[in-house]
């Protein structure tokens, strides 16, 4: 593994200390915790008037992941990263509309 790349953890660990910690190398401040995420996450949903099955094929995923993510359960890291960066994505979004 060259010196710049990032080790990506290959269990099942919670997710959020792992996205914080890369947001924190890759020098981003990212000030949230697994409960937030989850409501931001179903407020978004529901304010745009989807549901759970919707919005997992929009992001590629399934709708158990999304269900879970808003419960605050455990998703991989690798789930939770995506799920955030999407939120973020449609966020941004909407504050350009």
């Amino acid at each position: 593994m060259k010196k710049n790349e990032e080790k990506k953890p290959t269990s099942k660990k919670t997710a959020v200390p792992v996205i914080k910690a890369v947001a924190e190398r890759r020098g981003l401040e990212m000030d949230i915790n697994r409960e937030e995420f989850a409501m931001a996450l179903k407020t978004w949903r529901l304010r745009q008037g989807l549901t759970q099955e919707q919005v997992g094929e929009r992001w590629g995923t399934s709708r158990y992941t999304i269900m879970r993510a808003e419960k605050a359960k455990d998703v991989t890291w690798m789930s939770a990263y995506k799920l955030f960066a999407k939120l973020a994505k449609e966020l941004a979004n909407e504050n350009q509309e």
